[in-house]
C-alpha cells in the first residue's frame, strides 16, 4: 500500500505534474483532502492510461474500489502549454 498524504503534501512532493489519487478522505464538495498517489507523471495522457491499471489491479486483489481523483499540482498556466 502506498503512502497516505494530505493534498498540500501531494503539492509539495509532485509540484508541476498530474496526479492519479485513490482518495481515502473527501471534503462535503468531493474534493480531495487525503489519499494514496497511484500515478504521477508531467503528461496528463498518461494519468489517464493509469486509471485502466488501477482499476485493473484492485478487481485483481478483489478490493472494494476507491474514488479516484485527477489532480494537477502547480501552476495551470504552465500546464496548458
Amino acid at each position: 500500500m502506498s503512502e497516505v498524504l494530505t493534498l498540500e503534501e501531494m503539492k509539495h512532493r509532485y509540484y508541476g505534474e498530474w496526479l492519479l489519487v485513490a482518495c481515502t478522505e473527501l471534503d462535503d464538495q468531493m474534493n480531495p483532502i487525503r489519499g494514496e498517489v497511484v500515478a504521477h507523471s508531467h503528461d496528463r495522457d498518461t494519468i489517464y492510461d493509469a486509471i485502466a491499471n488501477h482499476r485493473h489491479q484492485y478487481v485483481a486483489q478483489q478490493n472494494l474500489p476507491r474514488t479516484l481523483a485527477i489532480e494537477y499540482v502547480g501552476n495551470i498556466s504552465t500546464a496548458i502549454l
